[in-house]
């Protein structure tokens, strides 16, 4: 990625969109302090993210495992 990818403006629809969240879990996100999610700049009442402050976020970010996939077993002939 070159540098000028780090200063690509991601307006704040495609930044939810990005990690599946409500404009509500995002508001929650900015105000928790362990989390140090970014800061937007506003411009003319709209939000937008750097893509390098949200690539810093997701390197920091805490990856949960995945859980294995539940097999469900074939019902057995009476």
């Amino acid at each position: 990625m070159s540098n000028e990818d780090f200063n690509v403006l991601i307006p704040q629809p495609a930044v939810l969109r990005r990690y599946g969240i409500t404009d509500m879990t995002l508001w929650r996100w900015r105000r928790r302090k362990d989390l140090a999610f970014p800061v937007p700049l506003e411009i003319g009442k709209r939000n937008y993210f750097y893509s390098a402050d949200l690539a810093e976020f997701e390197a920091r970010r805490p990856r949960k495992p995945v859980a294995p996939a539940v097999t469900i077993p074939e019902p057995e002939d009476a």
